[in-house]
């Protein structure tokens, strides 16, 4: 690639903390004076501003860095640059709406032009967004987070220094790391699971668990603790772009477009034990439902999907606790500790104005997002009740 104009996406507190490096990059490269600051997570808004900003200053790539919100940003602009202003790099015009390309709340058409090169440099570790098809958008219109997303929006390169993480606070390192925890759950207990994610996943899981107290707690010293949760992150990331998610992200896209303050992890991290109870203890009724039934309906790949579906989660359990022996009783005990411990509260502080009367809408919204298509189990309304009221 020869780039020379690139846009430089960062974050508000990033841009403090890592001072000399953005310093640097000014002097190597006198024309990187097209710097654009993000303080909360990107909103459709955001996007079509921040684009016109590379726009006006013909740039031809993006460089991100920080975390999942800034990586998330740059990769929408890179997107939409030469999709909405080709002008800025040729001679044409577009007629293109930045609805063409979004998921759940417009056409999801896909780009008509390539990105330009996008390269990130998280500073954190939750999202996985350096190695993701996809940036995650607050649309404030409807009131929901969706995706913009293309097979051609994955990064030119992914630098992950555990190093550029230390400086994390610990309630951010918090939240992005049962970030991480979740997309390696999700993935691996999916309805879509496949063996290289499975090997990704798990690692990530042992990775994410051995290693999120020490972050929080020790995480301005502790490198290998980094270490294992920057390497899960990219595993989280990489185990979500092949596979599916689930209903833990299905909420937090519902919930994180209508309580704008709430950060992402942390509703992920409020919601994970509920959910990951509920899909088992669905399993297993299911199971046991049919064990006493004769064994031609033992045969079915109905009971057999779900023998192994259940085994999954039995499997977390271990992964989670470290005891081979761990029951998803276990499992669930072990998630609700860890948030006990790194201070994630419930629901109703989290979200701040939620209240029981919005949980019917709340769930509706849940049933149709993109991410709880990959739930294990299908799930009904009244199940999505139960873990909100759980979560409150």
């Amino acid at each position: 690639y020869r780039l020379s104009r690139p846009l430089i996406v960062v974050g508000g507190r990033g841009l403090a903390r890592h001072g000399e490096l953005f310093a640097r990059l000014h002097l190597q490269n006198a024309a990187a004076e097209s710097l654009f600051v993000i303080d909360s997570e990107p909103t459709v808004r955001d996007a079509l501003a921040a684009t016109a900003f590379a726009a006006s200053h013909k740039c031809d790539c993006v460089l991100s860095v920080g975390g999942g919100s800034v990586l998330d940003l740059g990769k929408a602009v890179a997107a939409l640059l030469p999709n909405l202003h080709p002008q800025s790099l040729t001679s044409e015009d577009s007629q293109r709406d930045i609805y063409d390309f979004l998921e759940v709340v417009g056409r999801a058409l896909p780009l008509d032009a390539a990105p330009v090169p996008f390269i990130a440099v998280p500073t954190t570790s939750g999202t996985g967004s350096e190695v993701t098809k996809n940036a995650v958008l607050k649309c404030e219109t409807h009131r929901r987070k969706v995706s913009l997303r293309s097979d051609r929006m994955f990064a030119v390169a992914a630098i992950v220094d555990p190093m550029l993480t230390l400086s994390c606070p610990a309630d951010v390192s918090a939240h992005v790391g049962l970030d991480t925890l979740c997309q390696n759950i999700e993935p691996f207990v999916c309805n879509l699971p496949n063996p290289f994610v499975d090997a990704l996943s798990k690692e990530g899981i042992v990775r994410a668990a051995r290693s999120l107290r020490n972050v929080v707690i020790n995480g301005q010293t502790d490198l290998a603790a980094r270490e294992d949760l920057s390497i899960a992150s990219v595993m989280g990331g990489l185990s979500l772009a092949n596979s599916r998610l689930g209903v833990v992200h299905g909420f937090a896209a519902v919930l994180g477009g209508m309580f704008e303050q709430a950060p992402h992890g942390a509703i992920c991290a409020c919601l994970l034990p509920h959910a990951f109870e509920l899909n088992a203890n669905k399993l297993k009724a299911f199971v046991d439902d049919h064990k006493s039934d004769d064994a031609s309906s033992r045969d079915t790949p109905a009971f057999l999907d779900a023998c192994v579906k259940l085994e999954r989660f039995q499997e977390v359990a271990a992964l989670v606790t470290g005891q081979p022996s761990a029951s998803v009783e276990d499992g669930v005990e072990w998630m609700q500790a860890l948030m006990r411990d790194v201070n994630i509260p419930p629901l109703r502080l989290l979200c701040q104005g939620i209240s029981e009367a919005a949980f019917p809408e709340i769930a509706v919204a849940t049933l149709s997002a993109s991410s709880t298509k990959g739930n294990p189990v299908s799930l009904t309304h009244q199940d999505l009740l139960l873990i909100l009221s759980k979560a409150y």
